[in-house]
């Protein structure tokens, strides 16, 4: 068998088990329209729509279905200590109940740790359709591996910069590119001892197989 499609067989089996350990929870939000500052508590809705346990899982992303009032609102994703950067979400007729009149931000969990709160923080006047939750359970995966996303940022081309993982990494895909500079696996990214590498002005979020 050639070098690349055993490097190709390999790389399908990590994608394939990274695609089953991690499970996806909707949660329904029925054009709610918070007022006063008032958070949307993820934990609690999760239990109280799908019986789950928050305490089971880490959080890897949280889209927010929602829309604002003249674009001004924003959101920030908060886990624990850890908050995201605020995101503005985009403006829609809140008597429009059309899907697409809803905007669609992701949030990725760059906190390595999933206890404490899992909440949105919204500023503005908001209506939230739902929130879509993908989670890796703890204790998940196979053959003593687990999985976690990363984000990682090269701003200057010719720096390399390394980010570290919460253990020894043995692959790593690309599952969301932010920058317009290539990402191409061993060329402007990949793996290292402690973690993910980046170069050339690669930026994004990477899914990574860590070794327990």
């Amino acid at each position: 068998m050639g070098k690349s499609l055993l490097l190709a067989i390999v790389g399908t089996v990590f994608m394939s088990q990274a695609a089953m350990a991690q499970e996806r929870y909707e949660l329904e939000f029925n054009d709610f329209t918070p007022v006063n500052g008032e958070p949307l508590r993820l934990k609690q809705e999760l239990r109280r729509q799908h019986g789950i346990n928050a305490e089971d899982y880490e959080l890897t992303s949280a889209r927010l279905v929602a829309k604002t009032r003249a674009g001004r609102g924003t959101a920030t994703l908060v886990v624990g200590n850890w908050r995201s950067r605020a995101e503005r979400v985009n403006m829609g007729d809140f008597n429009d109940r059309t899907p697409r009149s809803f905007d669609r931000v992701d949030f990725y969990n760059d906190s390595r740790d999933s206890r404490g709160v899992w909440q949105f923080e919204l500023q503005g006047q908001f209506q939230v359709r739902k929130v879509v939750l993908v989670l890796n359970r703890r204790g998940g995966g196979h053959g003593g591996y687990f999985y976690e996303q990363v984000r990682c940022e090269s701003f200057i081309k010719w720096l390399t910069v390394e980010c570290r993982t919460s253990g020894r990494p043995v692959a790593v895909r690309l599952v969301q590119q932010h920058s317009s500079s290539p990402c191409t696996e061993g060329r402007t990214f990949g793996i290292g001892a402690d973690g993910i590498w980046v170069s050339k002005g690669c930026r994004g979020n990477f899914e990574v197989q860590i070794r327990r």
